[in-house]
């Protein structure tokens, strides 16, 4: 433990220091659930939570409110394995990092069925002693001991707050400019080849390798598009990958 906290001192003293806006974006999403409504639902504490899990629930600890995910789980676009590795833990940071926020606020309320009572102590994962049908799942040696998941968390938020801050998380349209010139350019490459290029297999040929690459590079912006990275709004980039 005393060699785990000299690294985290090393590692926070590397790091320089920054000054960060705190804005909406800065913090783990919330998930859109009125106070009012947060009260009516039932508490849930870490027996109730391990109990429900071994009866065949798969329940995710988000924004300290738990989330039955059996009805999603093979829906999630991400595969099952995602959600399977988040069952029973505090899932609230990974789940933020990794879709969008009206995904957090607006979706996840349908699944909340309970408010988690935790039971003080600094865990993450209420599960990794318990034998899972999905066990295999995990890391072999489950997870480290003698960490301070605390700490954890809290540089893990500073760190994204400093990215948020900074930039890093926004797009930078000036490289989908040059996506696109190379999109036109193979695709105008391919109509002149077509249309104007002598009639020889060797013409046709190269139309077609420009046809191909020019769909290999719009797979790249269809995935793009998949993780709402163009504009962020997951309608506006669903469309555009549909079209």
């Amino acid at each position: 433990k005393a060699e785990l906290e000299t690294q985290q001192t090393h590692l926070r003293a590397s790091m320089p220091s920054l000054t960060v806006k705190r804005d909406a974006d800065a913090e783990p999403a919330k998930i859109a659930l009125s106070e009012k409504r947060r009260r009516h639902l039932p508490t849930c504490t870490v027996e109730q939570l391990r109990q429900r899990i071994r009866d065949g629930e798969y329940l995710v600890i988000i924004d300290g409110l738990v989330c039955k995910l059996n009805g999603f789980v093979d829906k999630h676009p991400g595969g099952p394995l995602a959600v399977l590795h988040m069952v029973g833990r505090d899932a609230t940071d990974e789940v933020t990092s990794m879709h969008p926020r009206e995904v957090v606020a607006d979706v996840m309320p349908r699944w909340a069925v309970a408010r988690f009572v935790a039971d003080g102590s600094d865990r993450v994962s209420f599960v990794e002693d318990m034998q899972l049908p999905y066990s295999a799942a995990r890391s072999a040696g489950g997870e480290p001991a003698n960490l301070d998941y605390v700490a954890i968390q809290r540089d893990y938020r500073q760190l994204h707050a400093r990215l948020q801050a900074e930039g890093f998380f926004a797009c930078d349209y000036s490289e989908y400019a040059r996506e696109g010139a190379r999109y036109v350019g193979l695709f105008v490459a391919a109509l002149t080849l077509v249309l104007y290029g002598p009639a020889s297999a060797w013409t046709y040929a190269a139309a077609g390798l420009c046809t191909a690459l020019l769909w290999q590079q719009l797979s790249f912006f269809a995935h793009d598009l998949g993780h709402n990275e163009l504009t962020g709004r997951r309608d506006i980039d669903l469309v555009l990958g549909i079209c």
